[in-house]
């Protein structure tokens, strides 16, 4: 099965947006135009929307939505639809997305219901949004406590990332951010995970500031490597085994069994240790291999253990993605530093298997507490 249309969209990294706002007001051209944002993100970049609102002369609206995971509902979608009717956006209109991943999939998913699809630019506004979540064509809200539960696929028109808006972000966000960059080196980039361990805690601290030239390296290099496994199967119509996957089977469940009180990038890096684990157990990996993921996780200020994590947990975590994967886990694990193996069957991660993975893990993470540390990367081929 193909895709009806072939889609292509721009993902622009570049440093403008935050000031002078200038791809975001030929973007919004003239059409009529909803704004959606958050709380924080509004308060804090005031100038960028009162340009914006400057630029759209009555076109266009702004509408604040919440920036939480237990907020990205079907109800808060609706909102943003209601927003969009009122303020006049027909077909020919845009929305705007200014946020976090909550902000973007909501957006998304808005953009897609009001008149059956109009388009959607992506400003993401964290380092989780600007290197996977705002950068790729899925939206999606939660439901009966499963993560995107209900959700669709609609291709934005453009995503611009600015590393500037990382500047005013915790640094708790930007290592969960880093989740997701160490996700993607262990999928396809030896050297970007290097690049991690000797530059990711001073990028931390400086806020993705300092060196410049580095954190603009990093968060390009991890979206070229993310849009590159997309591409051959962005509609995921085309087979069931996305090496983009890693980090991502147990974590749904882990957020849920925390009520979503544990940040997406947080139950990533335990998925992350998790699977190296299970792929060290396997023997996918060596327990160097293994090792080195788990202490670059714990350096970066990760977690790579919590509480939930039961074997019963992983198998249900598995059985569900079986059922998404419509009849093979195809649970995705390391196979070294910038490659991944398939295990298709579940039956093929044996509870024993799983208490011993999860057991290390928490023995670990004993160890690891307290300040984070610099662990020196050594290449391990």
């Amino acid at each position: 099965m193909k895709s009806i249309k072939e889609w292509t969209y721009s993902v622009e990294v570049r440093r403008d947006v935050v000031s002078t706002a200038a791809p975001l007001l030929r973007a919004m051209g003239e059409r009529r135009c909803l704004v959606v944002t958050t709380p924080t993100v509004h308060n804090l970049y005031r100038e960028l929307f009162g340009a914006m609102v400057d630029h759209g002369q009555g076109r266009m609206h702004v509408h604040v939505t919440g920036g939480r995971e237990a907020g990205k509902t079907l109800e808060a979608a609706w909102a943003i639809c209601r927003k969009a009717a009122e303020g006049g956006v027909e077909r020919n209109g845009v929305l705007i997305g200014i946020g976090g991943g909550v902000c973007t999939d909501l957006t998304t998913v808005a953009a897609s219901l009001v008149r059956r699809g109009v388009a959607i630019v992506k400003v993401p506004t964290t380092l989780i949004g600007q290197v996977d979540a705002g950068i790729g064509i899925k939206g999606g809200v939660n439901e009966g406590g499963a993560k995107n539960y209900l959700g669709c696929f609609h291709p934005p028109e453009a995503v611009f990332v600015d590393p500037a808006f990382l500047q005013t972000l915790p640094a708790e966000h930007l290592r969960y951010g880093l989740a997701e960059v160490i996700k993607i080196a262990l999928v396809g980039c030896r050297q970007l995970f290097g690049t991690v361990v000797d530059w990711g805690p001073a990028l931390v601290e400086s806020g993705f500031a300092r060196p410049a030239d580095m954190a603009q390296e990093v968060i390009a290099h991890a979206i070229e490597l993310m849009l590159d496994e997309l591409r051959p199967n962005l509609f995921e119509d085309q087979n069931n085994r996305r090496a983009v996957d890693l980090g991502h089977t147990f974590s749904p469940l882990i957020e849920g069994a925390t009520d979503f009180a544990l940040h997406h990038g947080a139950a990533v890096a335990t998925d992350l240790a998790l699977s190296a684990g299970i792929a060290f157990e396997l023997g996918y990996c060596s327990q160097a291999e293994r090792d080195v993921i788990h202490e670059t996780l714990s350096a970066s200020g990760l977690p790579i253990y919590h509480s939930c994590l039961t074997p019963e947990l992983c198998w249900r975590a598995m059985e569900r993605a079986t059922a998404h994967r419509r009849g093979a886990v195809n649970l995705v694990v390391p196979a070294g530093i910038g490659q991944v193996a398939f295990v298709e069957q579940a039956v093929n991660v044996p509870v024993a298997l799983l208490a011993e993975a999860i057991a290390h893990l928490g023995r670990r993470q004993q160890r690891w507490l307290g300040p984070a540390r610099v662990v020196a990367y050594q290449p391990l081929y």
